[in-house]
């Protein structure tokens, strides 16, 4: 199906109205409700508590994506989202691929001191 400012335009190929397809390529843009925005400030304002009130512009647009397009969990690949957790910094839990199981960080012994 065409848009009606395409038909408009092939239709009256004038320049008189070059500037009403202009404006009707704008009005055909705005937004007719207000819900989206008023449920996007809700959740912002649920995600920015007392203990997060730090949180980056990015975090928080992270985070608002994570609730307002959930995956479903059948479409999860959980092995990919752990390495991918794991490489992003130096982690104390050691990553076991073999087995795709998390394994606890071995812990070095301490040095032992000699006392004379």
């Amino acid at each position: 199906m065409e848009n009606f400012v395409g038909m408009f335009h092939r239709r009256h190929d004038h320049d008189d109205y070059k500037d009403f397809c202009v404006l009707m390529q704008i009005a055909i843009t705005l937004v007719v409700h207000t819900t989206e925005n008023e449920r996007s400030f809700s959740l912002l304002h649920r995600l920015v508590t007392a203990l997060r009130n730090r949180l980056t512009v990015p975090m928080l647009d992270a985070m608002m994506r994570i609730v307002l397009y959930p995956v479903e969990l059948t479409e999860a690949d959980f092995v990919e989202m752990v390495r991918h957790w794991h490489g992003k910094k130096h982690r104390r839990v050691a990553i076991d691929a073999s087995t795709k199981k998390s394994a606890p960080a071995k812990k070095s012994a301490p040095a032992s001191s000699s006392r004379s």
